[in-house]
């Protein structure tokens, strides 16, 4: 039996068609996949998922919400689960309860997005850090379950991925695919970008496209897969050199003055007043960090253009000659 079919017997379950040997094996799946203690955070949670998950399931088929379970009826289901889970389909469920449970209950994902000059910090689940580049995103869970942490990134983003042995930590792009256990790194697919890459700062992490395995890389070394003719090659790199980038805040290469008001004003909640003529034609180049005031910013664009500001209150602010 594979994932499909078990989809399917879902499906009857939830329409009230399902046999009563494939209800039993739904509610036994269920109940043994909430015994996985790193899914939850304590006893409570788990039980209330329990009964959160039943009482979804049977209210779709007019089953009366069922009682609140005493510890030792609990402990019984979890038994009556694990025999069922030893034969043929159960073993098939048990193989993919975590992709059925995300079917029946998935977890809310969020999504995080950067402007195009900005730089995001993002804290998940598990500790770990990613820092987005200008125009990415990333996808997650907001929590874990199962034996893997999976999120989606779009763009560039670099992972300091907390270490934990036994659940594994995925990064899928349109193009790649990258495991690693702990480590920190930097993910690169842009779209507009004809190569893909992965640079390792610490740690050792695995590259994939599809099931093709590219390198496995550790310190100081980079992949670059080619998305138009599917070659990769791995290079020795400066990866510090290569994260300098993390540590900013606003990037600004040869951008429009325009563009770059426009981003401070999205950045710091305020409003520009300025003439069109002033703006015209001037461009900027800088980074700033997150320890860079406002005002300190605004000191260094309007010399290098050669304008000047004036705060007018705390939202409005002037640029003039």
């Amino acid at each position: 039996m594979d994932l499909h079919e078990l989809q399917q017997i879902i499906h009857k379950y939830q329409q009230g068609t399902a046999t009563p040997t494939e209800t039993q094996l739904v509610e036994a799946w269920l109940l043994q996949t909430t015994n996985d203690e790193s899914a939850w955070s304590s006893p409570t949670e788990r039980a209330a998922t329990e009964d959160r998950i039943l009482t979804k399931l049977r209210a779709g088929i007019g089953i009366a919400a069922p009682r609140r379970r005493s510890i030792w009826q609990h402990r019984l289901l979890r038994i009556a689960a694990m025999f069922l889970l030893c034969a043929g389909a159960g073993y098939a469920g048990y193989q993919y309860r975590y992709h059925l449970l995300d079917y029946v209950d998935p977890i809310e994902r969020l999504t995080v997005s950067t402007g195009m000059y900005d730089i995001k910090q993002v804290i998940l689940a598990d500790s770990t850090v990613i820092t987005l580049a200008p125009q990415s995103s990333l996808t997650y869970p907001r929590k874990y379950r199962g034996q893997s942490r999976e999120v989606a990134l779009h763009g560039k983003g670099y992972f300091n991925v907390n270490r934990h042995p036994g659940q594994p930590f995925w990064v899928h792009t349109k193009s790649i695919d990258v495991q690693v256990l702990g480590t920190s790194f930097v993910v690169n697919d842009q779209p507009q970008d004809s190569t893909a890459g992965v640079s390792v700062l610490t740690g050792k992490v695995n590259v994939r496209h599809e099931q093709l395995l590219l390198g496995v890389l550790t310190a100081n070394k980079a992949v670059s897969f080619n998305k138009t003719n599917g070659t990769s090659r791995i290079t020795e790199i400066d990866a510090a050199g290569e994260m300098r980038w993390v540590d900013k805040h606003l990037v600004f290469e040869t951008t429009a003055l325009s563009e770059v008001l426009k981003a401070l004003a999205e950045q710091y909640n305020i409003v520009f007043q300025s003439s069109t003529n002033i703006e015209k034609g001037k461009v900027f180049t800088g980074e700033f960090t997150a320890k860079d005031s406002l005002t300190d910013i605004l000191d260094i664009i309007t010399i290098s253009t050669g304008l000047k500001y004036q705060l007018l209150n705390n939202h409005t602010i002037k640029i003039y000659r």
